[in-house]
């Protein structure tokens, strides 16, 4: 039930993306991140519902390799943490 609000919202979304932007590009893609991505089984119930891909995020893709050793099936958990942590490391050059 609560995953079917959620494409709901997904939905409305992109509808509210695509009648308030002059010339929109279709949303096409959807990342999954963070620890509730990892319930089996939505990547394809979202795909399904809102019709568009669905990909789950790297969080260390500004990262260089081998750097951390987080295993693979729990990385998603730290996506907050990982991206405050590098906020942190590059705030001031944007300051």
């Amino acid at each position: 039930k609560e995953v079917s609000k959620l494409a709901q919202s997904i939905r409305e979304a992109s509808y509210s993306y695509q009648e308030h932007f002059a010339t929109p590009k279709p949303i096409s893609r959807l990342y999954l991140t963070r620890g509730g991505s990892l319930i089996p089984g939505l990547d394809q119930f979202l795909k399904q519902k809102v019709n568009m891909d669905v990909a789950y995020a790297n969080p260390l893709v500004n990262l260089s390799p081998g750097r951390i050793t987080i295993p693979k099936e729990e990385i998603l958990s730290y996506t907050t943490a990982i991206g405050l942590a590098l906020r942190s490391l590059f705030s001031s050059k944007y300051d």
